[in-house]
């Protein structure tokens, strides 16, 4: 049993946020009040799950498709955050900074559900994308706890290199995005 990062209350862990690049655990209580914060206005654009939705919002609006958030109101859709898409299924959107200066880490938490993962590798301040990779959920990458993509990878290292995509077109429909005006998360502006 692991005391929750928020409140303090004893919690069985399950469930691990990121908040300014560490990792923490909150109870139950504390995770379902971040759910709401997506309802009320007042999700962090820089903690773990508000950037989670950013980048559900980004995968969304590439392809033009909406995700479980805008249509069911809800985060905790099971094991996918986009619905069916008729080339690729149900997807589900995965963001990762750059860890210890070359490595993407994309939390797959073993899902079997979706059909493929679309995979945002951006830079270490979450400014720039640098990688994209739509990946098929194979009975290989289902098993998975975490994808880890060095992007100093060579063509021959790279087991992903076939579903890489340019990441030029995407950083530009992120830096188009107004996540100011979001109605889902907090303002970063400075009032």
């Amino acid at each position: 049993m692991l005391d929750c990062s928020a409140c303090g209350k004893i919690t069985n862990g399950s469930c691990h946020v990121e908040y300014n690049g560490k990792y923490i655990i909150l109870c139950s209580g504390c995770y379902k009040k971040t759910c709401a914060d997506c309802r009320n206005g007042r999700l962090d654009p820089d903690n773990s799950p508000g950037r989670g939705y950013i980048s559900e919002i980004l995968v969304a609006k590439f392809p033009g498709i909406k995700t479980c958030f805008d249509i069911t109101n809800n985060f905790n859709y099971p094991k996918y955050d986009l619905l069916e898409h008729e080339d690729w299924g149900l997807i589900n959107a995965k963001g990762s900074k750059l860890h210890y200066g070359d490595n993407h880490k994309f939390a797959i938490n073993k899902n079997k559900k979706a059909n493929f993962f679309f995979c945002t590798g951006y830079d270490e301040f979450w400014r720039h994308i640098l990688a994209v990779y739509y990946i098929p959920n194979d009975e290989y990458i289902n098993k998975l706890a975490r994808l880890h993509i060095n992007m100093k990878w060579s063509l021959e290292e790279n087991p992903y290199y076939w579903f890489k995509e340019d990441p030029k077109p995407w950083d530009e429909l992120f830096h188009t995005l107004k996540l100011d005006d979001c109605p889902v998360l907090k303002s970063r502006k400075v009032t």
